[in-house]
């Protein structure tokens, strides 16, 4: 199904599917300059194709507004994206809502959301068979204003997916409220040797993670349960963070991109590597410390050999 410069326009308790596996599986399409409006609740929405076809997606767009789209209590069943929208860069698609659905079996992503305003990603559940390795369960750039990523879980199934949430280039000011709260994020497994970073806040401004649970399992000593790199001013409070296996529990990659890292609960199996992480998080902070100020000693809990 195509929505040509569509609007106002309500699926309630429909079934749309797309019975072909090919990659030109995609059962609905937003083309035109603005496609505003549209409601999809209590839908089940599927189609067969398990690949990295973008035109295999369930819901996709191209440089298409799609201000006030809300997907709400549906279900999302196979397709290589959920929903693939890229909006224009010059104008953010302003206030789509993704509440209380569920995803499952996409070869890539459930969401994968280009240039919005005012998001929201509300207690949706996530999982998926996939065997594809590169695959980022909920990507999200270039934001403005508001984001809200709330009451989500996402399971992880084998090497699916490589990335929990990637959250690149979301900028504001403290005025705005972008918020990652009250998620379970749980990918990997113990057999597998896949770099997982479970959330990425890359090059974002005033995120504020609270009261989180992220789990990396896993054998890879690359892999990572936080990364924060670049941006400022982002807050991580009261989250609970484990690796179950090799890698780093956070890794936070430049100084100043975070302002506030309280309450949090850190766990590692593998002490050497949280050692690593420790001895290097002391080696930036004292890197922004001229010799004179920098101290001679430091007190330290014994986390394992660097």
């Amino acid at each position: 199904m195509v929505l040509d410069e569509a609007s106002w326009i309500n699926f309630k308790e429909v079934t749309l599917s797309n019975g072909s596996s090919t990659q030109y599986s995609g059962v609905v399409k937003f083309i035109g300059d603005d496609v505003h409006h549209i409601k999809f609740e209590n839908c089940d929405i599927v189609n067969n194709y398990a690949g990295t076809s973008n035109n295999g997606s369930l819901i996709f767009s191209d440089e298409v507004n799609t201000d006030g789209l809300l997907i709400k209590n549906c279900k999302l069943i196979g397709g290589s994206n959920a929903v693939r929208l890229l909006g224009k860069g010059s104008r953010p698609s302003d206030g789509m809502t993704f509440e209380s659905n569920e995803f499952t079996n996409q070869f890539i992503s459930a969401l994968d959301i280009t240039s919005a305003s005012n998001l929201s990603i509300l207690g949706n559940a996530i999982t998926s068979n996939s065997t594809y390795r590169s695959a980022i369960a909920i990507y999200v750039e270039k934001t403005r204003d508001d984001v809200t990523i709330m009451n989500n879980v996402l399971s992880g199934m084998g090497d699916w997916p490589m990335g929990g949430v990637y959250i690149t280039e979301s900028k504001g000011n403290r005025n705005t409220d972008r918020i990652m709260v009250n998620n379970v994020f749980n990918i990997g497994d113990t057999a597998s040797t896949v770099d997982f970073i479970n959330v990425s806040i890359i090059e974002s401004e005033f995120w504020n993670l609270a009261h989180n649970t992220i789990v990396v399992q896993g054998k890879s000593k690359e892999a990572i349960g936080l990364m924060v790199d670049g941006g400022t001013g982002n807050e991580i409070l009261n989250n609970i963070v484990s690796i179950f296996g090799s890698g780093q529990v956070i890794n936070y990659d430049q100084l100043g991109s975070v302002a506030v890292s309280e309450g949090n609960s850190f766990y590692t199996e593998t002490g050497a590597d949280f050692g690593s992480y420790n001895n290097d998080a002391i080696v930036r902070c004292l890197a922004a410390v001229s010799r004179h100020d920098r101290p001679l000693f430091l007190k330290a809990a014994y986390n394992g050999p660097a």
